[in-house]
C-alpha cells in the first residue's frame, strides 16, 4: 500500500467551517498565505490552533523568507496586522518567535510587552523591532528588569547621548550610558558637558566612571568644583591620580586636605607623617614628590617590625 500525504495548498478553497480542523490536524500546507488567511478568519488573532501549527512547521515557514517578508511588509501600520499579533504572542515557542520575526525590517513604537517573557523582549530590542520613543521607554520601565532596561539603552544609546528622553532617565540609566563600550570617550565627554545639570544627579554612583572618562582631558570647571566639594576621600585620591597631568600645584595642595588621613595631616614642620606601604599611597606620594610638594620618602622605615613611608611637606608649603 502506498500512503499519500495530502496537504491543502490554499485553504481559501475549503469551507471556512473546516479551517480549524485543517490546522488542528496539520492538514493545511505550511505557507504564509494559509497562515494569514486563518489569522484573518480568526478575527485577527493568533489562536491556539495557529500557535501549535506554527511551532510544528516552523522550519518550513521560516524558510519562506520572501513570502514572509511580503506578508509582514503589507501589514506594517495596521493595528490588526499579523506581525503585531505575532509580536504580542507569548505562547509561541521562543525559537519560533525569533525565526519568524527575524524576517521583519519594521520598527514598532507602541508595543505592549507586559505579557511577553524576557527572552522575547530582548529579541525585539536587539533586532530593532521595539522602537525608540517615550511610550516604549515607559513600557521598558514598567517591565522592571535590569537586563531589559540596559539592553534598550545600549540599542538606542546614540539617540540618548544626543539628548532624547534625557529628562526621563534615572541614575542607573546614566551609569549604563557612561560605562558603555558602544560609544567613544569623546562622545561621553560631550554628553557629560552638554547635560551637566542632569549628570550631577548621578555622581554619587558614577563619579569614578566620569573621572576615568576625563583621564585625557581637563575636567569642566563646574564638574571639577563639584567633585572637589563632594567626593569622599577615597575618590578624591582617585581624582588626583587620574587628573594629575591636568592639575597644577595649587590644585593638588587644595585636594590634599580632602584625601583623608594620613594625607590631611601633612605639614612642613620637622615631624614626618607615616603612610602604610600600599600601591595607592606610593603612587600618590610619588606624584607629590615629583611636583616638589613633599620631601623624599622612598626608603621604607621600620618601627617595631612594621614597614611604612615617612614624609612631610617641603618647607614653606601648607595645605
Amino acid at each position: 500500500m502506498t500512503i499519500v500525504s495530502t496537504k491543502i495548498l490554499d485553504i481559501r478553497e475549503i469551507n471556512k467551517e473546516l479551517h480549524d480542523k485543517l490546522f488542528e490536524f496539520n492538514i493545511a500546507e505550511a505557507n504564509w498565505n494559509n497562515v494569514t488567511t486563518y489569522f484573518q478568519n480568526s478575527e485577527n488573532k493568533i489562536v491556539n490552533n495557529l500557535i501549535s501549527f506554527i511551532d510544528l512547521n516552523i522550519e518550513h515557514l521560516s524558510n519562506q523568507c520572501e513570502q514572509l517578508k511580503f506578508t509582514l511588509l503589507n501589514s506594517t501600520t495596521k493595528e490588526n496586522s499579523i506581525e503585531l499579533a505575532l509580536i504580542k504572542c507569548n505562547k509561541l515557542d521562543d525559537s519560533s518567535y525569533k525565526k519568524i520575526l527575524s524576517a521583519s525590517d519594521n520598527e514598532w513604537l507602541n508595543i505592549d510587552i507586559s505579557n511577553l517573557n524576557k527572552n522575547k523582549v530582548l529579541f525585539l530590542i536587539s533586532h530593532s523591532l521595539f522602537g525608540f520613543n517615550t511610550n516604549n521607554w515607559q513600557s521598558i520601565i514598567a517591565f522592571d528588569d535590569e537586563d531589559i532596561r540596559n539592553s534598550y539603552i545600549q540599542q538606542h544609546i546614540l539617540s540618548l547621548i544626543d539628548g532624547e528622553l534625557i529628562e526621563e532617565l534615572e541614575s542607573s540609566d546614566f551609569r549604563t550610558i557612561l560605562s558603555s563600550d558602544s560609544i567613544t570617550k569623546e562622545k561621553k565627554q560631550e554628553f557629560i558637558e552638554r547635560h551637566m545639570d542632569r549628570i550631577t544627579s548621578v555622581l554619587d554612583i558614577a563619579n569614578r566612571d566620569i573621572i576615568e572618562i576625563f583621564d585625557n582631558k581637563v575636567l569642566p570647571e563646574n564638574l571639577y568644583n563639584y567633585f572637589k566639594n563632594n567626593l569622599n576621600p577615597e575618590d578624591i585620591r582617585y581624582l588626583t591620580l587620574v587628573q594629575d597631568n591636568n592639575l597644577n600645584d595649587n590644585d593638588i595642595l587644595s585636594l590634599i586636605p580632602k584625601m583623608g588621613e594620613p594625607f590631611s595631616k601633612l605639614s612642613d614642620d620637622d615631624k614626618k607623617i607615616r603612610f602604610e606601604i600600599s600601591t595607592e599611597n606610593k603612587t600618590i606620594l610619588e606624584t607629590l614628590h615629583d611636583r616638589g610638594i613633599i620631601v623624599n620618602f622612598t626608603d621604607p622605615k621600620k618601627t617595631k617590625g612594621n614597614s611604612h613611608y615617612e614624609t612631610r611637606l617641603r618647607k614653606g608649603l601648607s595645605i
